[in-house]
């Protein structure tokens, strides 16, 4: 299904760019690598940063990263001859390596559904943490000037005990006698590597 023949999508991605013009237009002129992006966080932002491109708000490159070549190719068949829009095959547990300077990378790439990632939960972690590591020493010595974390509101844990809903300072509980712990813990070390590089590197995360 092309989602950018769906009037209910394309005016969605039109009233978003509209709501955040000025974070938009921070973007003007610069390069934005998307990982993850053929899942449903990531396709999106990258619609929305085409969109912004095609309706003449911005003028931006988009690096759209994912494992499966094909599968980024039929997702985002719609740009096939723009030249804004970059697709690259990579798996972000891999080191990573560009021949462009990139500007900003929105690291989106997990499993993100209990399918997935109750079958390949060694994937699942890796792609958080391997993952997030790679790509923040990518931008460490390649002079990215910001470094997005897709997180999950999985990193809180359990709800239990926690009463009228999560604040940013809650922690819950996490199970780990099983498997199903890879996402929310891949999460939470992701943050705290995040965060490890911000104090000892200096990067904007």
């Amino acid at each position: 299904m092309n989602l950018l023949k769906s009037s209910t999508y394309t005016s969605l991605l039109k009233n978003i760019s509209l709501d955040n013009k000025d974070m938009l237009n921070a973007l003007d002129g610069k390069t934005v690598m998307i990982t993850g992006a053929s899942g449903m966080i990531g396709s999106f932002i990258a619609d929305m940063l085409m969109y912004a491109n095609i309706s003449g708000m911005i003028n931006c490159r988009v690096i759209a990263t994912g494992r499966n070549s094909d599968r980024l190719k039929s997702r985002f068949s719609q740009y096939a001859e723009n030249d804004a829009f970059i697709p690259m095959s990579h798996d972000v547990t891999e080191e990573f390596s560009a021949d462009e300077h990139i500007d900003c990378i929105i690291h989106a790439a997990s499993n993100a559904d209990p399918a997935s990632f109750s079958k390949y939960p060694v994937d699942t972690l890796l792609a958080n943490i391997m993952g997030t590591y790679n790509l923040l020493e990518f931008c460490r010595k390649n002079g990215v000037a910001r470094f997005v974390f897709v997180s999950s509101g999985e990193f809180y844990g359990s709800s239990e005990n926690i009463i009228g809903g999560f604040k940013e300072s809650d922690l819950g509980k996490l199970n780990f006698s099983t498997s199903r712990v890879c996402y929310p813990e891949g999460k939470r070390s992701s943050e705290a590597l995040c965060k490890c590089y911000e104090t000892q590197y200096g990067l904007d995360v």
